[in-house]
């Protein structure tokens, strides 16, 4: 397979249908403990995916033992370029479409090292925050 090639035409789409993201993370003060208010770090643009039936709500089913759910699959493909600035950390907030999700994981797609998965769970503040 040429991964040249294979990359450019990610890069292709990306530049015709992506989607500018920014990474948000809370840094620690002068006494090493975290801050309240995340800040910006970086802005990448890339493909966003969500990868549910459900949309982007979760689906909660109920029995007699319990109640689970389940959330949908989301994450966002960026070009290796787009990183080469940035190191993810645990708990970055990537906004998306004004929404907030939480960075779970980054993935070397093929490892061909030109395209990364950023893994992302949407942040659910509660329905408090869904009124306001």
């Amino acid at each position: 397979m040429n991964t040249k090639f294979e990359a450019h035409k990610i890069e292709v789409q990306i530049k015709r249908s992506g989607t500018d993201i920014t990474i948000m993370r809370k840094f620690k003060n002068e006494f090493g403990e975290p801050e309240q208010d995340y800040r910006p770090v970086t802005h990448i643009r890339g493909l966003f995916y969500n990868s549910s039936d459900a949309g982007t709500f979760n689906l909660i089913t109920t029995s007699d033992t319990g109640s689970s759910r389940s959330k949908s699959n989301s994450g966002f493909l960026c070009l290796a370029s787009e990183l080469c600035t940035v190191s993810l950390e645990p708990y970055d907030i990537a906004i998306i479409h004004r929404r907030e999700y939480l960075i779970q994981m980054l993935t070397d797609i093929g490892d061909w090292g030109k395209v990364y998965d950023i893994s992302v769970e949407a942040v659910d503040h509660g329905i408090k925050a869904r009124l306001e």
